[in-house]
């Protein structure tokens, strides 16, 4: 499975590799920084089956850039993690028509959780 994850925080970028390397090492990642240039460019040369984006409330701002992906990309799987400061912004989901969302304190874990049954219904494991 290709992942593509989009993340404004180094930290939790490495925390979230950790626990899919130790559960899962046939994932493939890529990395973006959100706010990085040239994303439909990347997801059009990747072609992952997930985009991942991990972001806190300072950077609310920046979703804009993410509300085209499911128009332009209707099969790529959209996961919102929020991870500090997004309490009772869930209508972000809709915004940017993310498949799946959550927030802190859910975990990294259960975002692990969400790819593994991703992979085990439909997608080839690279």
């Amino acid at each position: 499975m290709k992942l593509l994850l989009i993340s404004d925080s180094e930290q939790v970028k490495l925390r979230l590799k950790e626990v899919l390397k130790e559960n899962s090492p046939s994932f493939k990642i890529f990395e973006m920084q959100l706010g990085q240039n040239g994303l439909m460019k990347d997801i059009s040369t990747i072609n992952p089956d997930v985009v991942l984006i991990l972001l806190n409330y300072s950077s609310m701002s920046k979703l804009n850039q993410f509300k085209s992906i499911k128009a332009i990309y209707p099969d790529i799987t959209l996961i919102l993690y929020c991870y500090y400061g997004c309490n009772d912004h869930k209508d972000l989901q809709n915004e940017i028509q993310a498949d799946h969302y959550l927030e802190k304190p859910s975990g990294l874990e259960n975002i692990y959780k969400i790819l593994k049954d991703l992979k085990n219904m439909s997608y080839e494991i690279i």
